[in-house]
Parts: structure tokens; sequence; C-alpha cells
């Protein structure tokens, strides 16, 4: 249960910050012909402010919001970004349905708990090697154990302190 909620809560974090550049790539690949397009229709191709023309200026910047798209956009095929956003959002649902089956399991034993908390173990270890294979780092470790024990009321292990949610210098629940 308790990996669980920190794995989710570390591929929230990714999926969350991939999200984000992902909107980037587009909004990027769009505002520039939007500018020039709105520009150009609104003022014509022959706009000037204080006898110097204004749409060869708006078209070099947008060229430069075109490049900085196009840099981007290479990162995200070569590092594989729709990947690994579709793999955090996956990681995500099945860590929290894993965590609710094990809380679930301690607030209302079946009949037959240790057959049941067999089937979750199981059940849980596919997923960490699931999850394993998307290269967590030390970091994103550390995150994970850090939020799980904030949201559970825990101490860390070596600073005996209840996580508040902000990175410290703590080796095992901080720095990340």
């Amino acid at each position: 249960m308790f990996w669980c909620y920190g794995t989710s809560a570390l591929f929230q974090r990714r999926e969350r910050r991939l999200k984000s550049l992902r909107e980037w790539i587009t909004y990027l690949g769009i505002i520039g012909p939007v500018v020039i397009g709105s520009a150009v229709g609104a003022f014509g191709k022959e706009w000037k402010i204080a006898d110097a023309e204004v749409v060869p200026v708006i078209v070099t910047l947008a060229s430069a919001v075109g490049i900085a798209q196009i840099v981007l956009s290479t990162w995200a095929l070569v590092a594989r970004w729709d990947e690994t956003y579709g793999a955090a959002q996956e990681s995500v649902r099945n860590n929290n349905n894993l965590y609710h089956q094990f809380k679930s399991l301690r607030d209302m034993p079946p009949p037959d708990y240790a057959a049941a908390l067999g089937i979750l173990r199981q059940e849980n270890v596919r997923q960490e090697g699931y999850d394993y294979r998307q290269s967590i780092t030390e970091k994103e470790k550390r995150y994970a154990y850090h939020q799980s024990m904030r949201y559970l009321g825990n101490e860390c292990r070596d600073c005996h302190i209840i996580p508040s949610g902000t990175s410290t210098k703590c080796r095992t629940c901080g720095n990340w």
C-alpha cells in the first residue's frame, strides 16, 4: 500500500510535466501562424510604424518561435514523450487501483485473507516490474517515499521527521 501510493504520486508528477511540455509544443506550433495571420488580416501587408515595416519583424519573430517548436518537437520524438506520457497515465491508474485494493483488504479482510493478499502481492510485483522499466531515478524514488510518508503521516526512518511536501536535505526522503 505504501509504495503504491508513492509510485502513483511520482508518475502523476511525470504526467503533469509531460502534459505541460506537450502543450507547449502545440502552442508554439500554432502561435506563429496565428500572430502573422492576425496582424496581416487586421493591419495589412504594408503595416508600418514610424516608417518601419512591421510584418517582416513579426515574420522573423514567428520564425524564431517556429524554430524553437521544431527543436522541442524533435526532442519529444527522440525522448518518446508520447510513450512516456501514456506509461505514466497507466501507472497512475494501476498504482491507485492497487493502493485502494490493499487498503480495502486491510480495512475489511475477507475470510481467506492470506489468499487475497497473495493475489494482490502478485499483481503488485507485476506492476513494480512495469514501473521499473520506465527508468525510475533515485530522486524519483526519494520523492515517492516522501509522498507516501507525507500522505500516511509516517516519519522518515533517517531524519525522523514527517515530510511536509517540500524537499529537504535528507538522503532518504529529501533531495528530490
